[in-house]
Order: C-alpha cells, then structure tokens, then sequence
C-alpha cells in the first residue's frame, strides 16, 4: 500500500519540487479566496430551518411565513420592580409605546402589543412586559441589531437602582445566541493557536517547528473556511454559527496531530537516510497510509452524515469533513515541504539526533503491558466499564437559555417571568388552521371553542387568538360574537385592520370607548372591539386564523417537549367536533421544534451510528487485511465513546447540576470520537505490522509502543487540548461536547492505546493478523539446491 503514496514522496524528493508545492498551495488559497463568500456569510442560526422536510412544526413555520408575513418572532420589553410596580413605572410603559410608534423606531418591529400585567402568586404585580412582533427576515443579524438599540433606549430609561428592565423572548434568545457565537469564534481560534502553540514548544524545545506547524495548518484552515463557504452556497447545506469554533479546533487539532506524525518519523529517518530529502521521501511515503486511512476514517464518518434527516448533521458533516480531507492533503504535501526546506533548524537548538531518541518511559510502559498483558486488559476495562455505567442516567437537554452565561439580558428577563410562573410567554405554542377556500371568520363560534377547551387543560395558561386577543374569554358566546361582527358598519372592520397593521390597537379597556362613536353600547363595543383587535390572529386573505398557547411551565424542559404529541392530538380532536372539522390543525412554535428536531435526531443517531461503525470495520479491515484486528479494533473505539459519555453525564448532570446533555451532543461525540479515536490505533498497528517483518508479535507491540508512545501522546495531547477549548464557551451544551471530545481523545491515548490495544495484541500473538498470518524474514530459508539471495 505505500507503493501508492511515493508519488508523494517524489513531490518533495528536491528543493525545487518543495518550493513548487508551496507555491500550489499559495495560489489555490488566492483562488479560492477569489471565488468564495466569507463563512459567516451562509451560516443561518433559526433552528426551524434545519427540521426535516416532513416535520409539522417545519409545515407550520412555512405556513406562517406565507399567511402571517408581518407577525414574526415575538419580543418582550419587561419592566420588573421587586416592592411592586408604581404608577410612574406605568407611566413610563406608556411612554415607552409611544415612543416606539415613531418614525425613527427600526422597521423590523412591525407590531406593538398592548401592554399587560405579571401577577404573582402573591397577587403583587411586579412586572409589566410589552409584547413586540419582529418581522421574519433571513439571518439573525438584523435582529440583533434591533436588540442592540431597543438595550440602548432602556438603558436611557433606568430611573433607579431597583427597577430592572430587559429585552428577552425569542428575538432577544436568538440574538444574545449569534452575539455570543460572534464573539467567541476568534477567541476559539486564538485560544487554539495559543495551546498549539505552548504544545509544541513543550515536546520539541524548538521555537521554529511550532512556527512551521501553525503556518501550514493555518494555512489549511484558511483554505476550508472559504471552500466549505463556496461549496455551502453553491449546494444548499445549512449551517449554523457552531461551524467556525468547531472546524477550527478540528483542523487545528488532526492538522498538528499529522505534523507530528510526519516530523517524528522524519527525524526518525534522518540517521538512516545520506539526505533530508530522502529521509522526507522516505517518511512521507511510510505515513502515508496511515495518515490518509486515518483521515479517511473521519471524512467517511462525516460524510456519512449526509444521510441525516436533520439539517445541523447534514450541513455541516460533509462540509466538516471536507476540510479535514484538505487538512490530510497539507499533512502529506505541504507541511512536509514546509519542513524539509527549513532544513534542521527546524530542531534548533537541538539537534537532530538528540531529538529521535528513544523515550524511556515508553520502553518501561511497553515492557509492563507485554508483560502482564491479561491484567493490564482487565484493570482498563474495569475503569471504561464504570465510566461507561454513567450512561444509564443519561438526559438530553434543550434548554438553550440555561446555556447563556449569567446576566445575559434576555435570561435575566426569562427568570423573572419564571418567578412569576409566566416562563411559558418566552416561547408561545401556535395553532394553525387553514381553509382552502372561504372566510375564517365564518369559523368563529369553532376558534371560541377551540380556544376554550384547550385554555381548560391544565398544562396550558393562557390562550389568545380572533375571538379573545387579549388572554380572557369573550363576554358573549361564540354565535354572538359571530352574528355581531357579521353586522359590523361598512368600513369598520378595515379601519381596524390598518390599525391594526400600525401597531396602534388600543388596550383593551378603551376599545369599549372608541367603538360607543358609531352607537354601539360599551359592553358590547368593548367585545366587538375585542374582536377587532384579535384580527392580528387572521391571515389578510382571510383563510388562516391562528391560536397562541402560553403553556404553564419552561417550554424548553422535557416535560413541555413530551406534551407536544398529546396536544397535537388533542388539537385535532377538539377541532373535529366544530366547522373546521376538515382542516388538518398545525401545531407550531419552539417546543414543537423542540420535539421534532428531537425526534429527526434520534432517528438520525439509529441510523448513522450502526453505519458509522460499519465504515469503520470496513476501512479497518481493508487497512489492515485482518478480520480479528478490525473487529477488536472497531469494538476499542465504541467502549471509549461510551466511558466519555458516561464520565461526562457524571461529571455535568451529578457534579454540576445540568439538567442534562445537550440534545446534539451525543451524535457529535459519535462523529468525532469514533472518526479520530480510530486515528492512533490505526497508527499503532500499522507499526505494529511493520515491526512483525522481522518480530513475533508481542515483540513487535512492544518495539511499537516504545517507538510510537511519545508521538502518539503529544499528539492526542494536542487533539485533546484544542477540543478543551471549547469549554471556554459560555453556552453549555458547546462546554459539554468539548468535554467529551477532550476526554474520550485522552482515553484512547492513555488507556486505549496504550495499555488496552497492546494488551489485546499480546495476547492474541499471530492471531491478530487471521486470515493472514504474517511471514517473517527469518522465518524465510531458501530450499535445498536453490541459490542464495542476492
């Protein structure tokens, strides 16, 4: 297999092939930064978007997006006192609208609603919150932009200490989101750079290595970033804001790794080779395999994502797994040109053969697990198998507010509705119904039902729609209220449709006065007006009304998500006794999300998880022609992602409180883990086998160990390390799958490969090798009558 890659070798065999490799790789990089968009250009961060094709909360954002275009992400300004609210703190709410209906407000905020008291258990109104309605629009940026100024006017606004006023809601959540992605991806990039850095000086006590190291894989990152923006906008896979932290610690981490691959093994080389040229040739031809079958491990994995029904995995898997392919492509080319050409100051101010002696530690280490292979396995596998028991607690969490770091405006705002028992505002349920032909609002008397029932379970709190705008049942039935619109004067309805349609629907105790101008009594003007009010709920064509469900607990917890199914059925029961009978209800809003990014990723996990390590078998096995070691090997990698699982589930949800893991986490831990946790034992058996030309196998594990140890440690040291940066992050479920990653890459560098593979290994003797056992030099005799070798 290495006959393969010395065509690789040759290319930087002279000086002048060297130079003629850097400079491809200096005029694809301007090529490629000619033709792309910046990254940041295609990532989107609504999360409805990445839903499957077939998921009804997917249905209904779409539905939304034709009927209701001018009734977007809801906001919520809150004013909270902790004594109770003042009469100069509603006077200030009221100047507050005011203030937002002038000409100068940003366009995005397309409705403002009146505003409404937050009642205590205790009867104390403590908060006044102001619903506002933001356009739907592509990209968070505009939203957070609104934000940005909406915090700068409250902030004009604080009279005193005590009173507290926020933005929060799911405009304010998605926007303090993409602020927090903003700001952490450079100090993701930095922070990786820095430890890479600080790493490679440790091990190589050489200023100039490092350098060379972050040049080329720097160079490789700055080549996927614009690539896997051109191929993301020319192909339509989604991304979102997570795709630039986690493909920098990627190619930092597998880019590093194979420098030090190439470098150990080049200096390895130079004491055997006349030139450094040669020893190049030589080491980048004898890695080859084992880099390319490793990072062809990890690209296969990600690419395997392709088949995921949900959009996060299918975006950027492929994408991610394209720039590890370019990262393997710099490892064998470009970085090995990098470094033959700086010649041997790259081990300055050592020297090159004090730098390829053997580590001592490794010899001792290799000698005890060879040794004692049978206890060796035993004492690892005791220590997997109790980290791994942390699974049978495992809990998946959605609750992307929690994950914000404390004193973010809109989790401050979010916990004091929660005090308030009123969390549920943040993220309202919504109810579709659409008419293929006729007016919604001959279906009145069916929406007071509809909202009635469901507004008498007790999950939901309240329910506002046409016939009760503002959270309380109509004072007429459902036929009066039907029969008293229908006698509307002409002209009325429209008029406040456009008031409608300015954000200027007065608050509900002045629509009894503005409706006794035209002779119509208050109590019934004020019901009528009511209903005039609730047309924000009616698409302008008239066809689709919607309700909105405040529901009595976090719509973000687990019990809210599990609720999803019950109330869809229950929509459709109750909506199959009324006029609306033929209309198939749609059942939206961020826990409906919730529930069906939930469902589309445990499908995806049953699917690409048996796949993935199918692959991986498959590539094992065709790497190393050895049934046994393929399946010994592929079994190693599932034992540790489920020890890294486990420790992490002891370690957040036991020591630290989290409600639980992160509901992405686990299928990334896969991808990652499974796809670089394969890397080292790649490595190390693939020595292995080279070692077995001239070794039995336990000698052979044991000279591959020793030689293997040190480069094999720093490395999974640096791929841990830069996973580790993600723990600088301030949302959680990003901490949590750093933490993962970190700890299932340190398990297979000090307990996988190092005690259990070689353990195994020894144990099985030439079994390892079955079907093809191998046949050794000495081993080789020539027969009688025939002549010697040459």
């Amino acid at each position: 297999m290495t006959d393969m890659f010395a065509p690789l070798g040759q290319l930087i065999s002279s000086p002048r092939r060297a130079i003629a490799v850097v400079a491809f790789w200096v005029a694809a990089a301007a090529l490629v930064y000619a033709l792309s968009p910046s990254l940041g250009d295609v990532v989107d961060d609504d999360t409805s978007q990445f839903l499957p094709s077939d998921s009804p909360a997917r249905s209904a954002l779409l539905l939304a997006e034709e009927k209701f275009p001018a009734a977007g992400i809801p906001g919520i300004v809150l004013l909270h006192r902790p004594s109770g609210v003042t009469a100069s703190d509603r006077q200030l709410v009221q100047e507050f609208q005011e203030d937002l209906r002038q000409a100068d407000v940003p366009d995005l905020i397309r409705q403002i609603l009146p505003p409404s008291d937050v009642v205590d258990s205790d009867g104390v109104v403590r908060s006044i919150s102001t619903v506002l309605i933001f356009e739907l629009v592509a990209g968070i940026e505009p939203i957070a932009e609104v934000a940005d100024w909406l915090r700068d006017y409250l902030a004009t606004q604080q009279t005193d200490d005590e009173l507290v006023l926020s933005f929060t809601g799911g405009a304010a959540i998605f926007a303090d989101i993409a602020e927090t992605f903003s700001q952490f991806d450079f100090r993701v990039t930095l922070f990786t750079v820095l430890l890479v850095l600080a790493i490679l000086l440790a091990v190589y006590r050489s200023p100039v290595m490092p350098v060379l190291a972050l040049i080329g894989v720097g160079w490789s990152l700055f080549m996927a970033q614009f690539l896997a923006a051109l191929v993301a906008d020319n192909f339509g896979l989604l991304l979102n804001s997570q795709i630039t932290a986690l493909m920098s610690v990627l190619v930092f981490g597998a880019g590093t790794d194979y420098t030090v691959f190439v470098v150990a093994r080049y200096r390895e080389e130079l004491r055997r080779r006349e030139t450094r040229w040669e020893a190049m040739r030589f080491a980048v031809t004898r890695l080859g395999p084992a880099i390319a079958s490793s990072g062809g491990t990890t690209v296969v994995v990600l690419g395997v994502l392709l088949l995921a029904s949900f959009g996060t995995f299918r975006g950027m898997g492929p994408i991610l797994g394209l720039a590890i392919a370019l990262t393997v492509l710099a490892g064998l080319t470009l970085i090995p040109a990098l470094v033959v050409l700086a010649g041997n100051s790259i081990f300055w101010p050592l020297s090159a053969d004090r730098a390829t002696r053997r580590s001592r530690l490794w010899q001792r280490v290799a000698h005890l697990v060879t040794a004692r292979p049978a206890f060796s396995l035993l004492a690892v596998l005791v220590v997997l198998v109790v980290f791994a028991l942390g699974n049978t607690r495992l809990q998946q969490d959605f609750d992307n507010i929690a994950g914000l770091p404390d004193g973010t405006d809109s989790k401050t705002g979010l916990e004091i509705l929660a005090r308030s028992g009123q969390e549920g505002t943040s993220y309202p349920t919504v109810v579709y119904f659409e008419l293929q032909s006729g007016s919604i609002y001959d279906h009145l008397p069916a929406l007071a039902q509809i909202s009635s029932e469901l507004e008498a379970r007790p999950e939901i709190a309240t329910v506002v729609g046409p016939t009760r705008p503002f959270a309380s049942a109509p004072q007429l039935s459902a036929a009066e209220l039907n029969a008293l619109f229908e006698s509307l004067p002409p002209g009325f309805a429209d008029l406040f449709s456009v008031a409608v349609a300015e954000s200027m629907v007065p608050p509900a105790g002045e629509l009894g006065e503005v409706f006794s101008g035209f002779g119509i009594d208050p109590a019934t003007g004020a019901t009528l007006g009511a209903l005039a009010a609730g047309q924000r709920f009616v698409s302008p064509d008239l066809t689709t009304a919607r309700l909105e469900l405040t529901l009595a607990m976090n719509p973000n917890s687990i019990a809210a998500i599990d609720l999803v199914p019950e109330l869809r059925a229950a929509v459709a029961e109750i909506t199959a006794d009324t006029s609306l009978s033929g209309v198939q209800p749609l059942v939206g809003g961020q826990t409906a999300v919730n529930y069906d990014s939930r469902a589309a990723v445990n499908r995806d996990t049953l699917l690409v998880v048996p796949l993935g390590y199918l692959l991986i078998f498959v590539i094992l096995l065709l790497v190393l022609r050895s049934l046994v070691a393929a399946v010994y090997l592929t079994v190693s990698v599932f034992v540790s992602l489920l020890s890294a699982i486990g420790l992490a589930i002891l370690v957040f949800e036991f020591g630290l409180g989290h409600n639980g893991l992160g509901y992405q986490n686990l299928l990334w831990a896969f991808i990652f883990l499974t796809a670089l946790g394969a890397d080292y034992n790649i490595l190390l058996i693939a020595r292995v086998r080279e070692e077995c030309a001239d070794k039995d196998s336990a000698s052979a594990c044991r000279t591959a160990v020793a030689s293997t140890g040190g480069v094999i440690t720093s490395a999974g040291i640096i791929l841990a390390g830069t996973f580790a940066i993600l723990a600088t992050f301030p949302l959680v479920a990003i901490v949590q799958i750093g933490f993962i990653v970190s700890v299932g890459i340190l398990i297979d560098t000090f307990l996988v490969r190092t005690v259990l593979v070689p353990g195994i290994i020894t144990l099985l003797g030439d079994w390892n090798w079955w079907p093809k056992i191998p046949v050794r030099k000495s081993a080789i005799r020539p027969t009688a009558g025939s002549a010697p070798g040459p």
